[in-house]
């Protein structure tokens, strides 16, 4: 009996810590999606590069507008 008188209590407890938690859920899910958007630019820099690409933009242009 002494389990069942103190679940309710239980479940109290963890609705009060939802919402202080939920910013922190948040600050999480937003660093994440950070280092992932971050992550992903630095590959795409990292393919261009070992296709042999370089950071020239006048190179970068006259060879687009060769290929076209």
């Amino acid at each position: 009996m002494t389990i069942l008188r103190h679940a309710p209590t239980a479940a109290g407890v963890a609705r009060e810590r939802a919402p202080a938690a939920s910013p922190l859920a948040l600050f999480s899910a937003n660093s994440a999606l950070l280092r992932v958007q971050s992550e992903r630019l630095v590959q795409r820099v990292n393919l261009r590069l070992a296709l042999g690409g370089g950071f020239d933009a006048a190179r970068t242009t006259a060879a687009v507008a060769h290929a076209e």
